[in-house]
């Protein structure tokens, strides 16, 4: 069994954050555990849109949570988890159940990225039940980690 504490990446591209919430962690007793999680967003970005929001990541939002975590982690002395990862892809309608997104393509086209960023485990599952699940986005999440587990993986950093 491994324990980890939740830190908020909701700032993550504020300057110091990091070891703001590292430091934080700390003092919760992060040290002692295996791992800290964060999560990048609890619902697809094609959702949030309709919400007002644009939560789709750019090179820079995506290399800006990189460093977040691998900060983070650097702080705690302990690899990152990020899980709640959406699910939604771009071959999605923007309907119940099919959100567009593209934090899942993010991530596995730049697993060393995600590696050198001291992410020991990404965990996808939607945050609420009208987002994207495995079951609805058309086989994506199935297909990247085949394709990831073929290619033999990448090593923890």
């Amino acid at each position: 069994m491994a324990v980890g504490l939740h830190a908020s990446s909701w700032n993550y591209t504020q300057g110091g954050n990091a070891e703001e919430i590292g430091n934080f962690m700390l003092a919760l007793g992060a040290g002692n555990g295996d791992f800290v999680s964060t999560d990048p967003a609890d619902r697809d970005a094609g959702w949030y849109r309709t919400q007002g929001k644009d939560t789709f990541w750019t090179d820079q939002s995506f290399a800006a949570y990189l460093a977040w975590s691998k900060r983070l982690a650097e702080v705690v002395g302990k690899s990152t988890v990020m899980w709640q990862i959406p699910l939604g892809n771009s071959q999605m309608n923007n309907t119940t159940s099919h959100w567009q997104d593209n934090k899942v393509d993010y991530l596995f086209n730049n697993l060393e990225k995600v590696a050198d960023a001291h992410i020991a485990g990404l965990f996808f599952g939607a945050g609420d039940t009208p987002q994207t699940s495995p079951e609805s986005d058309g086989g994506r999440l199935f297909g990247w980690t085949q394709g990831y587990y073929n290619k033999g993986g990448v090593g923890l950093r």
